[in-house]
């Protein structure tokens, strides 16, 4: 069960805070090497454009924890109805 102490979310968080981590990695990469010139003539759309980045590696990179949570919950769900 999601949110039990030993739940599937104790041992996915730290897959998630490294989804976290490779997307701000993303972002700083990207903003080190856009050139200064191009960032200050166009703000917004580089902003935009660094939160595209940001959500679109987080959304892959974190993929990987949501699909192992969904397979502990539905083994529990299997474990419950065979136990029954």
């Amino acid at each position: 069960m999601i949110g039990s102490r030993n739940g599937p979310d104790l041992r996915v968080q730290p897959e998630y805070e490294l989804a976290f981590l490779m997307a701000c990695a993303a972002v700083a990469l990207h903003t080190a090497l856009t050139s200064v010139s191009d960032a200050q003539a166009s703000g917004g759309m580089d902003a935009f454009g660094d939160l595209v980045l940001f959500i679109a590696v987080f959304g892959a990179a974190a993929l990987v924890p949501t699909g192992a949570a969904l397979w502990f919950v539905w083994s529990q769900k299997r474990r419950r109805a065979v136990s029954r």
